[in-house]
């Protein structure tokens, strides 16, 4: 190396310290120029670090801040010569971007590692170029989506500086150019679960593309058997018995980005006539302690379904009784009306003769009396009835929440601090009249009216069930004083004198019609202002 060349010019006995400056890390070499003798001595000496022999000092042996002294000697000759340890800058290395070809839709990362070779805390930098300009990255040192647009040319760069100021700076190897984002899109079917199979089927895609793009959409139908048809809308001629459908949407943009997407499977149950099918699951029932109207007995309580219901959409007409039970005194009604002076006892009844009709286990054993004067229990253990019956309490809250919990009543809203007993017009926290989805307080205009038609004329909760607030207060199946924190398909006390009703009545004012609200009466009794609606258990979906 050069250096022994220049030694060998050297007449004097003198050294040469490699590297001149060392920092933390450096391996440091001592190269002895001119006459020296054969036998040489080369002694590394620093305070507090030790001694170290011959020409190389070992670069785990320097620190920044040491002094180290090296003696060079012959016996004839003798040199000293202090080198000075200083600060070493930041190691830094890069592997390049995440994901290596950026899209607009995604964020972009630089992957990187950095170390102070003196273990320091080190401050970090990232910076990004698109097309030359500095881009704002985030506090994470990330670009975000939508940051970048297809066909921009991307550079990258970190800086790492330790505590002394030292900086080590490093680039992207290459600049990278932003890739074309693939159209992003959602399918659904337009009817949910439980439609009938006569209905068409229509496959509603929300498509958008990141660059701006035109999107070319086309969707095609399928069921486990394969491929039904093409087309946004699937008829009903070619939907298979019992089967569930969903849509797939294959998106194209112009510069040849595809996606697809796939619907949620439609299960196309027949299902009952006048009646939706409800999905099992994990809700909260009861209510906060903060909500308007609400009743020490309406604590809250976590509540697991795991079978699904079927559910009638509306309450049982006077029409629906006389068909089963035989012509009764209208003189309260109309045909179309909620039926009315039904005990508990009657209701189980009607819903034993319904499941009687369709070929459906009874779930009560109903001793019949005179006049209306039945007596009826549960036939064993409910989970194991198939056949039509009244909701528990648990199930009546459960499916007039269409999995909502923040609000007090079944299409939405809550009340303002003095609206609990107001037979005012009511609007709701969230702008809308609380008439819009019930009636109650006589109907607020008409204090002599008697029942309310069953028409379904006021708005209903999401899954399509009218009529849970207001109109005639509903019998459940039992009453629900044992209320854990923590519940799975809870049957409360059903062989006693009393029974839950829910959803208040044309009389109440509207805190009773929350779906919290949970007042009793005896199952003997007939009122002008409850009635009954009735559920079943819907069989499982076959797995698509």
């Amino acid at each position: 190396m050069w250096w022994w060349w220049l030694a060998a010019c050297v007449w004097e006995p003198g050294l040469v310290v490699i590297p001149e400056h060392p920092v933390t890390g450096d391996e440091v070499q001592v190269v002895p120029m001119g006459p020296w003798g054969t036998e040489l001595d080369v002694t590394w000496t620093s305070e507090g670090a030790g001694t170290v022999q011959g020409t190389t000092l070992p670069g785990e042996e320097t620190w920044r801040g040491q002094r180290w002294q090296v003696r060079v000697s012959d016996g004839a000759h003798e040199i000293l010569h202090t080198v000075e340890v200083g600060n070493a800058p930041p190691l830094v290395v890069t592997s390049g971007l995440q994901p290596s070809v950026p899209l607009a839709t995604q964020p972009l990362r630089l992957v990187w590692a950095a170390r102070d070779p003196e273990g320091e805390p080190l401050a970090v930098q990232v910076r990004f170029w698109a097309d030359g300009a500095l881009m704002p990255a985030g506090p994470s040192g990330e670009l975000q989506a939508g940051s970048l647009k297809r066909g921009q040319v991307v550079d990258a760069e970190i800086i790492a500086t330790d505590p002394m100021g030292a900086q080590a700076i490093v680039r992207l190897a290459a600049p990278v150019v932003v890739g074309n984002g693939p159209p992003m899109a959602q399918a659904r079917v337009e009817l949910g679960s439980g439609v009938a199979r006569e209905a068409p089927l229509r496959c509603m895609v929300e498509a958008s593309d990141p660059d701006g793009d035109a999107v070319q959409v086309e969707v095609d139908w399928w069921d486990r058997t394969g491929m039904l048809g093409v087309g946004e809308v699937l008829g009903a001629a070619l939907q298979q018995p019992d089967e569930p459908v969903w849509c797939r949407a294959v998106l194209q943009d112009d510069h040849g980005g595809t996606t697809e997407v796939l619907s949620e499977p439609v299960a196309l149950w027949p299902g009952p006539p006048g009646a939706v099918r409800v999905e099992g699951g994990s809700l909260q029932l009861g209510s906060e302690d903060d909500e308007v109207g609400r009743l020490s007995s309406e604590n809250t309580v976590q509540v697991t379904l795991t079978g699904a219901l079927y559910v009638q959409t509306h309450e049982v007409t006077q029409e629906d009784l006389e068909d089963l039970l035989g012509e009764r005194d209208d003189s309260h009604g109309c045909a179309t009306c909620p039926a009315t002076f039904v005990s508990w006892h009657e209701a189980a009844l009607y819903a034993n003769l319904l499941s009687l009709q369709e070929g459906l286990p009874s779930c009560y054993d109903c001793a019949l009396g005179e006049g209306l004067t039945h007596d009826c229990e549960p036939d064993g253990d409910l989970a194991d009835c198939d056949g039509w019956r009244l909701p528990t309490e648990a199930e009546w809250e459960f499916v007039a929440r269409a999995g909502v919990t923040a609000d007090a009543f079944p299409a939405g809203g809550n009340l303002g601090p003095t609206d609990s007993s107001s037979c005012s017009t009511v609007l709701l926290d969230d702008g809308t009249l609380l008439t819009s989805q019930a009636v109650y307080c006589a109907m607020i205009t008409n204090a002599n009216v008697v029942g309310v038609p069953a028409s379904m004329t006021t708005s209903p909760n999401p899954d399509g069930l009218y009529d849970l607030a207001g109109s005639v207060a509903e019998w459940t199946h039992d009453r629900w004083d044992d209320r854990p924190a923590m519940a799975t398909d809870p049957v409360g006390d059903d062989d006693g004198v009393w029974r839950g009703v829910r959803g208040g009545s044309w009389r109440s004012t509207p805190s009773a019609l929350r779906m919290a609200s949970n007042p009793q009466q005896r199952a003997v009794d007939m009122f002008d202002d409850v009635g009954f609606r009735l559920v079943r258990w819907a069989p499982a979906l076959p797995e698509p």
